[in-house]
C-alpha cells in the first residue's frame, strides 16, 4: 500500500483548522486550574485561620514575658540601623570603592633600615626594631592631614593603607590606594614625612639606626590588594545588614506567629486564581495543539488535496461545501491559504474537473460520482453538473461503493469514476479500499473533489 509523506504545512493548517477547539480546551483547563487553585486555598483557609488564631492566643498569654525581649530586640534594631546608615554615608562618600570595572590609583615605597656603630661600622638593627616602626607608624598617621593632601574623602583611608615589613633584607614596604594616581602619590608622600618623627622617637629609647628611601612606584590598574579591601570593606556592610535582618526576623517571631503574617488576603487570592486561569490557559493550548499533532499523524484522516490526489492518482479540486458558508471567515481563510490560494466555489470545482475529463480523456462519455461524502453533497453537485450539460457526458451520482450494492452494481455502466471525499473525516484506509474496488472493476479514477 502506498504511503503519503505529510508535509510540515499540512499538519500547520490541520492544527490551524481546529482553532475553535484549541480555545475551548484552553478555556476548560484554564478554569481547571483556577477552580483547583481556589478550593485548595478554601480548604485550608478555615484551618489556617483556626491555628493561627490558636497560636495567638497562646502568645497573648505570655506577653508579660515578652514584653522586654521586644524592648531589647527594639534596642538592638535601634542601634545596628544606625550602624548601617553610618557605613552606608560612608560606602556611599568612597565612591570609587563601588565599582568593581573601574580601574584605582595606588602609590608605593620601600624604606632601607641600617645602623652603625660608633665608629662608623654596620651593625644589626635592634630585634624587633621594623615591627616596632610599622605599629608606630600606623599608630600616629594623621589620617585627614594624609587625605587632604591627596584631596581624597577619609573614609577607610587607614583600611587602604598596607605596611609590611622584611627583617630579612631590612625593607619595610608602603603602599596606599585612592581615587588616581596622583592623590595617591600625595597621599604617600604625606605618610612618608609623617614617618620621620617616628623614627626619630624610636632611635631616640631603642638605639640609633636610619632609613632611605629605595624606590617609589605609581600607576592606575585593578590591584588585587585593593579588590581584597574593597570586598572586606563591603562584606562587612553586608554582614551589618545580615544582622540587622535576623534581629527582625527574630522580632517578627516573638511578635507574631509566622502563619499569621503570611496569611494571604481575600485580593491576593484572587490574584492567585487569575494567575493560574492565565497559567491554565496557555499550559492548555499547547497541550491542545500537542493532542492534534499527535492526532495529525494517528487518526488515519484526509487531510489535504495533495494528500488526495495521491491515493487517487487522480487531479484534485478543493472546494468550500455550502454548509461551510456560514462559518467564519477565518475558516475560509485557513481554507483557502492551506490550498495556495486555489480555492474554489463547488460549481467552479465541479467544472473545472468535468474540463479536465474533457481534455485528458476524450473517449469518456458516462462519468460516475460516488465516494464517502457523495451522499451528503448529492443534491448541491446535482445543481453544480447541470452547468456541465452540453458537454457530451452523462453523469450519475452514487451512494458510496463500499457500503451500497446498488451503487457498486451501477459501476459497470460507467466509464470512470470521479470521488468526493471530505476532510478531516474520511479515512485513508476507505480510500485504499475504494480505489482498489474500482481497479478491480476496471474503471479509472479520473478526477477527485476535496470537499472542506
Amino acid at each position: 500500500m502506498k504511503i503519503y509523506q505529510s508535509k510540515g504545512r499540512e499538519c500547520f493548517f490541520y492544527i490551524l483548522r481546529k482553532w475553535p477547539k484549541i480555545i475551548v480546551g484552553a478555556i476548560v483547563i484554564a478554569l481547571l486550574f483556577g477552580a483547583y487553585t481556589g478550593f485548595k486555598t478554601g480548604r485550608s483557609w478555615d484551618q489556617k485561620k483556626a491555628d493561627v488564631e490558636s497560636i495567638r492566643q497562646a502568645r497573648e498569654e505570655q506577653v508579660p514575658i515578652y514584653e522586654q525581649n521586644l524592648a531589647d530586640f527594639e534596642s538592638d534594631i535601634a542601634n545596628k540601623e544606625a550602624e548601617l546608615d553610618e557605613y552606608r554615608e560612608q560606602l556611599n562618600n568612597a565612591m570609587f570603592l563601588r565599582y568593581d570595572e573601574a580601574t584605582v590609583g595606588m602609590a608605593s615605597a620601600e624604606l632601607y633600615f641600617y645602623s652603625f656603630d660608633e665608629e662608623g661600622n654596620p651593625k644589626e638593627l635592634p630585634a624587633g626594631l621594623l615591627d616596632a616602626f610599622v605599629t608606630s607608624l600606623k599608630d600616629n598617621i594623621d589620617w585627614e592631614s594624609v587625605a587632604e593632601s591627596g584631596s581624597a574623602d577619609i573614609n577607610f583611608l587607614d583600611e587602604l593603607f598596607i605596611i609590611s615589613a622584611n627583617p630579612d633584607t631590612n625593607i619595610v614596604s608602603l603602599k596606599i590606594f585612592s581615587e588616581n594616581e596622583q592623590s595617591a602619590i600625595n597621599m604617600i608622600s604625606a605618610i612618608l614625612i609623617e614617618a620621620q618623627p617616628v623614627q626619630a622617637n624610636l632611635a631616640s629609647r631603642v638605639g640609633d639606626f636610619e632609613y632611605s628611601e629605595l624606590s617609589r612606584n605609581s600607576g592606575e590598574d585593578r590591584y588585587g590588594e585593593f579588590i581584597e579591601i574593597k570586598t572586606r570593606i563591603q562584606n562587612h556592610y553586608n554582614e551589618i545588614a545580615i544582622a540587622l535582618q535576623g534581629l527582625y526576623d527574630a522580632r517578627d517571631e516573638l511578635e507574631a506567629p509566622p502563619e499569621a503574617i503570611e496569611m494571604p488576603s481575600t485580593n491576593q487570592v484572587v490574584k492567585s486564581i487569575i494567575k493560574h486561569v492565565v497559567f491554565g490557559g496557555v499550559v492548555g493550548v499547547v497541550a491542545m495543539i500537542a493532542i492534534f499533532y499527535l492526532l495529525f499523524y494517528l487518526n488515519g484522516k484526509l487531510h489535504s488535496a495533495d494528500e488526495l490526489a495521491y491515493y487517487t492518482g487522480s487531479n484534485t479540486m478543493a472546494y468550500l461545501s455550502a454548509g461551510k458558508k456560514k462559518r467564519s471567515k477565518i475558516y475560509r481563510l485557513i481554507a483557502k491559504k492551506e490550498n495556495n490560494g486555489l480555492l474554489y466555489s463547488q460549481k467552479d470545482a465541479v467544472l473545472r474537473t468535468v474540463s479536465n475529463i474533457k481534455t485528458q480523456y476524450p473517449e469518456t462519455t458516462k462519468v460516475m460520482f460516488t465516494g464517502i461524502n457523495a451522499e451528503s453533497e448529492a443534491e448541491n453537485l446535482k445543481k453544480a453538473l447541470a452547468g456541465a450539460k452540453g458537454m457530451g457526458f452523462m453523469f450519475g451520482i452514487e451512494k458510496n461503493i463500499l457500503t451500497d450494492k446498488e451503487a457498486f452494481d451501477h459501476l459497470s455502466y460507467y466509464d470512470a469514476v470521479v470521488l468526493v471525499e471530505r476532510v478531516d473525516k474520511t479515512s485513508i484506509e476507505l480510500i485504499n479500499k475504494e480505489v482498489d474496488q474500482i481497479t478491480i472493476a476496471g474503471k479509472e479514477i479520473v478526477g477527485s473533489l476535496l470537499v472542506r
